[in-house]
């Protein structure tokens, strides 16, 4: 209810006294209250169970505040390793089924993992502070130390054999640091966690660990344990309750064996019930327990868009039986409502409009998000309460906002979202649409954060063909993601088509790529006009790695570096080649639309010439995106006649 009704009430009303700003009404009072009661419970539970315990007089004398007096709390955090490989580790056949079922469930392992935390520690759920993406943060008692490295046992014993591990750690928490040294303390539970990581089950006798597992090879043609997790998630709620660790039938709920063997249960319903959470419905009142935010839903067929989806194929001379799903038997089964929409059928609904019968990869998240949290606060306001508050508004942009995004009628039946949660998110769709839904994301996240430009997007952007492995597309993602945040001067930007572009700079490409389809469909160019304007950015990506080389050499003050990149031989000194390729158009539109591509190309040259950390290969970009939007003609396959 606080969730519900407080999230937008200020915690505090500002207050001048003369000109100066006593309160800073800066955090929501749901944030106030739930970090506030967490820390109540810890320090009474401390006080009743642990070293506070008959230290009353030198608690009411403020002895707490001094160094040598105990520490009150731990901070938990949680974190979930493995979670890229075991999401991707499913055959490229049939993989929409799968992906986000794998995806789900590192989100429900994570939630039982919390639950387990909490009724070990005997804890409230005011403890939690935050869980999402795979990693959670609870404030405790430090008299529950000893019971957080049972409970830690525990869940090592019961994720032996699974794909993915849970590691936990923590740190002390003394009184002094909720006012304005939390932020170290959230960098230093993140530096044991990431030592716990390189520790797997080291609480467990050598005999587990090393104990010989039972070797299943699946093949193809074997329906992962998780599938029937995709199905599940067409409901409106679920529920963990606590249940007998060995009830659980291996064959026919496979997916559950880890969560059982942590004693807890993890079911969906559609029955209105007061001991379930609604999914992404604050309308819960009276019929549920609470609610949440998740992206689950799946592009699915109705019976208008199969109507529409076999109208398109007959009009390119395609045969339905070649975009038809199979069956648990390999048999292939008819297209029905409610059917996940495939990557195959999603390829030719990009066909159909572009003519380029292609998926899109969209990898992206927030970037140098450890160092907001620990420095990005000045150390009179670094509280726990306002970062709280902002992780959990990334996390209504991530897990809620984006429902509201998906929902649009011209992207609801053309993206596949695997995963969306904590702040980042992995997109699989019609290639055209997930160019589309990049630029959208981003500028409704730079809305988000008020503009903010420390708060940013990095993202990667791929174009593969339907049949392109899964495992393979994932890594490769992951890769020129990397690249984007790592091999330009700054993050804030994507790569698309392996060019690194600052957003400004993809936005810039997107316009030329709407100049040239307009010299061809709108004045009937020749396409030929596109490949000319590639001919004439061949040999910039030299241009640019000299450039982005400059700037950091300038930006770190290396001499050395600079002396070297201004002895080498000039690139780009053929500057007016995209006037040259372009001289010939025939209409008057046409050259004048040419005018800016020719404007746009010089300037970028020119900036990139004098070092400036700039792409020129955004030009490049924009005519690959025209080439692959404006293929129409080879959809139409004329019928063969005797």
């Amino acid at each position: 209810m606080l969730h519900k009704f407080f999230h937008a009430v200020p915690a505090q009303t500002p207050n001048k006294f003369g000109s100066k700003l006593l309160d800073k009404p800066d955090i929501c009072l749901f944030d106030h209250l739930r970090v506030t009661a967490a820390i109540a419970i810890c320090l009474y539970d401390e006080w009743k169970d642990g070293s506070w315990q008959g230290e009353d007089k030198k608690i009411f004398n403020d002895g707490y505040k001094k160094d040598d007096f105990p520490a009150p709390c731990i901070l938990i955090s949680g974190d979930i390793s493995g979670i890229q490989d075991f999401i991707f580790n499913v055959p490229s056949k049939g993989a929409a089924k799968t992906l986000k079922a794998r995806s789900f469930y590192v989100q429900m392992l994570a939630d039982v993992c919390v639950q387990k935390v909490l009724d070990e520690l005997h804890l409230k759920p005011a403890n939690l502070l935050y869980n999402g993406g795979g990693q959670f943060y609870i404030l405790a008692p430090k008299c529950r130390r000893t019971a957080l490295d049972w409970c830690r046992e525990k869940i090592m014993d019961a994720l032996i054999g699974e794909e993915l591990y849970l590691s936990l750690a923590c740190v002390d928490i003394r009184i002094g640091d909720f006012m304005d040294r939390f932020g170290e303390k959230w960098a230093e539970v993140n530096i044991e966690l990431q030592k716990e990581k390189l520790r797997k089950f080291h609480l467990l006798g050598a005999d587990k660990v090393f104990d010989t597992f039972k070797q299943v090879p699946r093949t193809n043609d074997e329906k992962d344990r998780f599938f029937e997790i995709t199905q599940q998630l067409k409901k409106d709620a679920y529920s963990i309750t606590s249940s007998i660790p060995d009830a659980v039938d291996s064959e026919k709920e496979g997916w559950k064996i880890a969560l059982h063997k942590l004693a807890y249960d993890f079911s969906f319903n559609d029955v209105i019930s007061l001991e379930k959470i609604a999914f992404n419905s604050t309308k819960f009142e009276g019929d549920y327990k609470g609610f949440r935010f998740s992206v689950k839903d799946l592009p699915r067929w109705s019976a208008e868009t199969i109507k529409q989806f076999e109208d398109e194929l007959e009009e390119c001379g395609r045969s339905i039986d070649d975009y038809l799903d199979e069956d648990e038997n390999g048999e292939k089964r008819d297209i029905e409502p409610g059917h996940i929409i495939t990557y195959s059928q999603l390829a030719f609904k990009a066909f159909y409009k572009t003519g380029t019968e292609k998926l899109g990869i969209l990898k992206m998240d927030v970037d140098n998000l450890g160092e907001i949290f620990s420095k990005g606060f000045e150390n009179k306001i670094r509280t726990p309460s306002r970062m709280m508050s902002l992780s959990r508004s990334l996390q209504w942009f991530f897990e809620g906002y984006m429902n509201t995004l998906l929902q649009q009628e011209e992207y609801k039946d053309y993206l596949y979202v695997i995963f969306s949660g904590g702040d980042d998110l992995f997109i699989v769709g019609a290639w055209h649409k997930v160019f589309d839904i990049a630029m959208l994301l981003e500028k409704e996240f730079r809305e988000f954060v008020c503009e903010n430009k420390s708060v940013t997007l990095s993202a990667s952007l791929l174009v593969v063909d339907e049949h392109f492995p899964v495992s393979r597309f994932a890594v490769l993602a992951e890769e020129r993601l990397y690249e984007a945040k790592h091999d330009s001067p700054n993050k804030n930007t994507i790569n698309v088509f392996g060019q690194n572009l600052t957003w400004e700079e993809f936005r810039e490409a997107w316009e030329i790529k709407e100049k040239l389809l307009e010299m061809v469909n709108s004045y009937e160019e020749s396409k030929a006009v596109i490949q000319k304007v590639l001919r004439g950015c061949d040999g910039l990506e030299v241009l640019h790695d000299r450039a982005v080389r400059m700037y950091n050499a300038q930006k770190n003050n290396n001499r050395e570096e600079r002396e070297w990149l201004n002895s080498q031989k000039p690139v780009g000194e053929k500057v007016w080649r995209m006037a040259y390729f372009l001289r010939d158009l025939r209409k008057e539109e046409s050259k004048i639309i040419a005018g800016y591509i020719v404007n746009a190309y010089e300037n970028v040259v020119f900036s990139a010439m004098k070092g400036e950390a700039v792409n020129p290969m955004k030009i490049a970009v924009g005519a690959r995106w025209a080439e692959f939007s404006c293929r129409k003609d080879s959809r139409i396959v004329e019928p063969i006649t005797e």
